[in-house]
């Protein structure tokens, strides 16, 4: 226990209150009025061919960096590398757009990617990154919107299978 004769040199910021001084208390709920989040929401949906055809160029090169890491071991790491980001930016574009299984299915592949590494990469693994595409490629040329019902429940019940073997250790 501390003893209470006993001083800390503590020192307590407090922030600086120009702003607040020059502006005033600010009253920010018009910012997020059920309009603006309404005209927010319209904006998006009006962007989703956007979305599709981004998501679309995203699963392009990752079918490219797939293709050149099975020729170029040497280059592994860098291609890995770029795959991981294509992915990555796939699901945020994919979640933005409404397509929830794809999203789903990119980040799945963004992990797996990352947990595998550039060392560990076997034609087990590749089969593994293909599978993702393909079911990635099925949900956006199929414009399954948000979970995507029974055929995303099953795309989804594979994953989870090959997720057991990958975390298995048995994905090689």
């Amino acid at each position: 226990m501390a003893d209470p004769n006993e001083t800390d040199d503590v020192k307590i910021f407090a922030p600086d209150k120009s702003l607040l001084i020059k502006i005033g208390v600010a009253n920010l709920d018009h910012l997020l009025s059920p309009q603006v989040v309404a005209s927010a929401q319209s904006v998006i949906e009006k962007s989703a061919d956007q979305f599709l055809t981004a998501c679309l160029h995203h699963l392009a090169e990752i079918d490219k960096l797939r293709a050149a890491l099975q020729q170029a071991p040497t280059d592994a790491g860098k291609l890995l590398s770029a795959l991981i980001q294509e992915a990555f930016e796939m699901k945020v574009k994919a979640g933005m757009g409404g397509y929830d299984l794809a999203s789903a299915l990119a980040k799945s592949l963004h992990l797996y990617c990352e947990q595998t590494g550039p060392d560990r990469l076997s034609p087990r693994n590749f089969e593994i990154i293909a599978w993702h595409v393909a079911s990635v490629r099925t949900a956006l040329q199929q414009r399954l919107k948000g979970s995507a019902g029974s055929a995303g429940a099953a795309i989804l019940l594979e994953l989870g299978k090959l997720q057991a073997l990958w975390k298995g250790g048995t994905d090689s």
